[in-house]
């Protein structure tokens, strides 16, 4: 007999673009977790022939309790704790004491992302402005070289938020491309709390841009815009609850022991004898502690809600924010454009690959291409309307340049540039850390784009093309 509960989770690592890459089945619709070098999971074999990978929480004489992790490709990582009888059982296969040691902190890290989260929004320094009658938050960490300082004028809590959220993104590129340069000045980040606000800074300077975010190589700077206006009360609401439980969770917890002293005390002068105290504390204890875990559970379910409906409402400013996120630590970290040549279509091909992938426990996963995209894509392809690759390989930074006039053709370089990177990373993988070194260096840009990209995957670019088409083509969308 197995009993099953569900809980979605982040745990592992994937295929990324710049390390070994790994080809993934567009096909497969969850593949179980720690099937690759990255993933230390431990096996359970069934008499039945199921393998299931996960983490042995608990053994007894009759049964094992067991969470099985799965990696559903593009999606978040889920799992499923099972209660497995012995009986059923033909092998297990356990780790290492230092390996189930790293696996069992993943899997705490996991119960507790919430409260983790919040602690580091906790923990984030903040410095509070009025600017013509609108508060304005700044991020400026000292006695540390940060990513990046930032000024936001949304909600205090959506601005903790979202400096948490992209410093692991940060992170999570510093791991897949380690850093082999320094800034040449301060990466800085300016989030508003409206599309409003947003489109003023823009045509302050002159700016069309259709995107609700961008990175100016120049000023170092990422801006982007939010629709929090309707959220903020909704949070507001929502966090004067979570205070007040907590504030009843810290209150019982403070008075508890008293009042059970007080109770047994009680007890004892009215002539109860010890055993029937024993009893009726321990009942008392009972219902303060069934109590406690309601409340608590209530905190972690609140915890959760706010932070879906935060993900829901943010989610394209969040993806847009990764996207140039990585264009700037492209610049600032790795290829700073005064040392190499990184052409326009890679640049935008990988930021695109990158905007996608799941951040799981600190790293990215990117298996599954980007399901519209690729949908958008063959479309394009088989209207044979698409923008040749020769003029992709040879466009500038202006024709990626979406405008609220001009769109349809910036779009289609777009389009075509995530479905290279993608199939130079998993289906032709080609784009090695040498590979991308040797292509952006500044002697490699005085060779024409289409030679030099020819040099870059050893064959014609006819070839190329016709081969690219008919694997994009064959490549069935996620759900």
């Amino acid at each position: 007999m197995i009993r099953l509960r569900t809980f979605a989770a982040s745990l592992f690592l994937a295929a990324s673009a710049l390390l070994p890459a790994v080809s993934v089945s567009a096909q497969t619709v969850a593949a179980p977790a720690g099937d690759d070098q990255h993933d230390r999971v431990e096996v359970v074999r069934l008499k039945s022939g199921k393998v299931l990978r996960g983490l042995i929480e608990s053994r007894t004489k009759t049964h094992l309790d067991f969470i099985e992790f799965f990696r559903p490709l593009g999606k978040p990582m889920f799992a499923v704790a099972r209660r497995i009888e012995r009986r059923h059982i033909a092998r297990e296969e356990t780790l290492s004491e230092d390996q189930r040691a790293a696996l069992v902190r993943q899997a705490s890290r996991f119960r507790n992302r919430a409260r983790i989260e919040q602690g580091r929004m906790e923990s984030i320094s903040l410095a509070r402005s009025e600017v013509d009658g609108v508060t304005h938050w700044t991020y400026r960490p000292l006695g540390q070289r940060p990513f990046f300082t930032l000024r936001s004028s949304m909600d205090e809590q959506m601005t903790r938020r979202a400096i948490v959220r992209i410093e692991q993104i940060f992170t999570a590129y510093r791991r897949l491309m380690p850093p082999r340069a320094a800034p040449r000045k301060q990466l800085q980040m300016v989030l508003f709390g409206s599309m409003q606000e947003y489109r003023d800074f823009l045509g302050s300077r002159q700016l069309d841009i259709d995107h609700p975010a961008f990175y100016s190589t120049r000023r170092n700077l990422i801006a982007a815009g939010s629709q929090l206006d309707g959220l903020r009360s909704v949070l507001q609401k929502s966090q004067a609850k979570q205070t007040a439980i907590l504030q009843e969770i810290e209150r019982m917890k403070k008075t508890s022991a008293k009042t059970l002293r007080q109770l047994n005390a009680e007890l004892k002068k009215r002539g109860v004898d010890t055993e029937t105290r024993k009893l009726i504390v321990g009942e008392r204890r009972q219902r303060v502690e069934t109590e406690l875990q309601r409340l608590r559970k209530q905190a972690r379910a609140n915890d959760r809600h706010n932070a879906a409906k935060f993900d829901t409402v943010t989610a394209r400013m969040f993806t847009r924010l990764y996207h140039e996120a990585f264009h700037a630590y492209l610049e600032n970290y790795v290829y700073p454009g005064e040392q190499h040549d990184v052409p326009r279509w890679l640049n935008e091909g990988m930021a695109q690959v990158f905007e996608q992938g799941q951040l799981d426990d600190g790293m990215l996963r990117i298996d599954a291409p980007n399901r519209q995209a690729l949908v958008k894509l063959q479309a394009l392809l088989r209207s044979n309307r698409a923008t040749s690759l020769a003029d992709v390989l040879s466009a500038k930074q202006s024709a990626f340049l979406v405008t609220h006039t001009r769109g349809t053709g910036s779009r289609e370089h777009y389009l075509i540039s995530w479905g290279l990177t993608y199939y130079l990373t998993f289906d032709r993988p080609l784009l090695s850390r040498e590979a991308i070194d040797r292509y952006t260096r500044p002697e490699a840009a005085k060779t024409p784009p289409v030679a030099r990209f020819e040099r870059l995957v050893g064959m014609s670019l006819k070839q190329f093309e016709q081969d690219w088409r008919k694997a994009m083509l064959a490549k069935l969308p996620q759900r």
